[in-house]
């Protein structure tokens, strides 16, 4: 201590946020410290590379490892035995996914996904891991103002409790995962996170022998005030002849007022071709216009950059699992699709070049250097 100043360290004033922290932060238990260990070199460094100032990466850093950290359950062992639940997230390390959007005007924001497991999930106590969504959407709550759970409230009989679970175990029992709840954030650049939950009509679904997709569509249509245009989807998934994921299927909803949140229903497919990609992009034709043909033109870039190319290992593709969701505005009855591809299978390489050569394509110059740093990176 000098002059009424803390001296945390020699040479702390030259590393990252995450660095620092790592010397100074102490976790509350060994699974809090093994998730910290292994996420924050990657969570530190992805917001240092996308621009995050100083001050935002210590806030963003600290909050997640007051909040987000104690929602991920135990830390899995090499053989998992201490796992209990199975998770949704395409991740062998855990239930969380790490991203970079990248947007234009140079614009990147980082977000993270996670389902929350409840420390006795998939046990007899807690079956189908009933209250770990909430409990963190309540902390989180507490740290970002202005946040409106009133979709959730709403949607809540969607979810199968505990008591449900055990009065339908038969019929549900056999789900290798029987997720529900898995939540978004976004991390802006003034420290603050946007919120968004995803919920899934599976479980409800099979235990009560309903289609998931008339099931979430019915839930839907009952919100008050919600001007939301369900009937293009409704058409088409009830008409549509392909093969849907039904344990990829959510509905997704901004933490907002209803009449200001957006709602998004995902879902997922294995494609063999653009034609099929083309169908649901277009809900068979029914959305058309010149943002829906420039959209995809980006989606035929990224397809043609990846699915030609070998998978890891050289074994060749016979399908690609595409991720994808329509955006429902509550103001003007607006439908937006966005497509996902799944690459957990392809080799890092090929997908840094497909990106690569899609925002040079694009002249998104400032996301080439930042994409290939975060590659080094991570």
């Amino acid at each position: 201590m000098t002059h009424g100043s803390l001296d945390i360290g020699a040479g702390l004033n030259t590393k990252l946020p995450w660095q620092v922290l790592a010397r100074l932060l102490s976790s509350p238990s060994p699974d809090h410290q093994l998730w910290w260990n292994n996420l924050s070199p990657v969570i530190g460094s992805s917001l240092d590379e996308s621009g995050y100032s100083i001050d935002a990466q210590y806030r963003t850093l600290l909050m997640i490892h007051h909040a987000i950290i104690p929602a991920l359950g135990p830390f899995p062992h090499r053989d998992r035995t201490n796992v209990s639940w199975v998770d949704c997230m395409a991740n062998s390390t855990g239930p969380l996914d790490i991203s970079v959007n990248y947007q234009n005007d140079a614009k990147c924001t980082f977000r993270l996904t996670l389902e929350p497991v409840g420390p006795y999930a998939g046990t007899e106590s807690d079956l189908v891991n009933e209250t770990a969504g909430k409990q963190l959407l309540q902390v989180l709550c507490q740290l970002q103002p202005g946040m409106d759970l009133a979709w959730l409230d709403h949607l809540d009989p969607m979810i199968v409790k505990n008591r449900e679970a055990r009065q339908y175990w038969k019929a549900i029992s056999h789900l290798p995962c029987k997720s529900q709840t898995v939540i978004g954030l976004d991390f802006h650049k003034d420290s603050s996170f946007t919120v968004k939950p995803y919920l899934s009509p599976l479980v409800k679904a099979v235990a009560t022998g309903a289609d998931f997709f008339q099931s979430m569509f019915q839930y839907l249509a009952t919100v008050p005030n919600a001007k939301l245009n369900l009937a293009l989807l409704e058409q088409y998934m009830g008409s549509s002849k392909h093969s849907f994921q039904p344990e990829k299927t959510y509905l997704s909803f901004d933490c907002k007022s209803p009449s200001e949140s957006r709602v998004k229903i995902y879902t997922a497919m294995d494609m063999t071709s653009l034609e099929e990609v083309y169908d649901l992009w277009s809900l068979g034709g029914r959305l058309s216009g010149p943002d829906i043909e420039k959209g995809f033109e980006i989606v035929t870039k990224m397809w043609t950059g990846i699915y030609p190319k070998p998978l890891a290992g050289g074994e060749r593709r016979t399908s690609l699992t595409v991720n994808f969701n329509w955006e429902l505005s509550p103001k003007d009855g607006s439908v937006a699709p966005k497509a996902y591809f799944l690459v957990d299978r392809d080799l890092d390489a090929n997908v840094s070049d497909a990106l690569v050569s899609l925002f040079t394509d694009l002249a998104w110059h400032s996301h080439v250097k930042t994409h290939l740093a975060l590659d080094r990176e991570t």
